[in-house]
């Protein structure tokens, strides 16, 4: 797993599909604030929503690699 530590309290890590319900919580409890900006809130109705979109990125992120990978070996 990547992990990039900011400080003693805060990190950026890439999503796994454990982070769903965490990822739906956030996404539901600020909604209507989110909403004011991007699309997705209103097309995330459940968790399983956000477990999709994880796998998706992820699915999307190892395909780049993989041929950035063998494009410059």
């Amino acid at each position: 797993m990547f992990k990039y530590e900011i400080d003693d309290s805060s990190y950026l890590s890439l999503l796994e599909i454990k982070d769903a319900e965490k990822l739906y919580n956030l996404i539901n409890s600020n909604r209507d604030h989110i909403s004011e900006w991007l699309k997705f809130p209103s097309i995330t109705v459940e968790a399983d929503d956000s477990k999709t979109f994880i796998e998706r990125t992820r699915i999307s992120q190892g395909r780049r690699l993989l041929v950035r990978n063998m494009e410059y070996g």
